[in-house]
C-alpha cells in the first residue's frame, strides 16, 4: 500500500510518518529528510504530484493552525485549510486514493462540549470557519474520512510554549476548564 502523508513536517504529520516510515512524505517549510517540498497552495503543483505519485493513501495532515493568524490573514487560512483539500480531492478522484483529511473540533462554538458526529458545526472563529470548508470539500469524495482532533500535544510541547511565553514576559492565552 502506498501512503502519502501531506504536512510530514507538522507537529501530527511528523507522529504519523513514524507510524507509516516507508510514505512519501510532503513537507513546506520544516524540511523532513526523504520528504519532498510542496506549496499546497500552488494547486497545479500540488495535483500534478499527486497524480504523479499514485498513492493509495492519502493523508492531509497540512493546516495553517495559528488562530490569530488565521484572522489576520483570512486568505492564506482559506487556501490552506479550504481550498487545497478541494485539489487534493480532485487529484484523489483520478487516482482513486482513499483520502484521511484531519480536521479539529474548531468547527464548534465549545458551548456545550463533547461532541458528536452529528453535531451541527458552528465555528466562531477564521481558522474553525476555513476548516469546516475544508470537510465539505473532502466529504463531497466518497472514498474519505475526516477526523477531528482536539488537543494535539507533543511531549513538552505546551508546558515549554507556556514556560518561553512567560520568561518573554508575554501574556499566555489559554483555556479555562479544558480537559484533554
Amino acid at each position: 500500500m502506498k501512503v502519502l502523508i501531506l504536512g510530514a513536517s507538522g507537529q501530527l504529520g511528523s507522529e504519523l510518518s513514524k507510524l507509516f516510515p516507508n510514505a512519501i512524505k510532503t513537507y513546506s517549510s520544516s524540511e523532513v529528510i526523504g520528504g519532498v517540498k510542496i506549496d499546497v497552495t500552488d494547486f497545479p503543483l500540488l495535483e500534478n504530484f499527486i497524480l504523479k505519485v499514485k498513492p493509495d493513501v492519502i493523508i492531509n495532515a497540512v493546516a495553517y493552525t495559528d488562530v490569530d493568524g488565521c484572522e489576520r490573514d483570512k486568505d492564506k487560512a482559506f487556501e490552506v485549510n479550504a481550498e487545497a483539500v478541494k485539489h487534493i480531492v480532485r487529484a484523489s478522484r483520478v487516482t482513486e486514493a482513499y483520502l484521511v483529511h484531519v480536521s479539529t473540533d474548531y468547527v464548534f462554538d465549545g458551548e456545550r462540549g463533547n461532541y458528536a458526529e452529528s453535531d451541527t458545526p458552528n465555528p466562531i472563529n477564521y481558522y474553525g470557519i476555513s476548516k469546516l470548508v475544508g470537510e465539505g470539500y473532502a466529504l463531497s469524495y466518497d472514498d474519505s474520512l475526516v477526523v477531528r482532533t482536539s488537543g494535539v500535544f507533543k511531549h513538552k510541547g505546551f508546558p515549554i510554549f507556556v514556560y518561553k511565553t512567560l520568561k518573554e514576559g508575554k501574556e499566555v492565552l489559554a483555556f479555562k476548564g479544558y480537559y484533554s
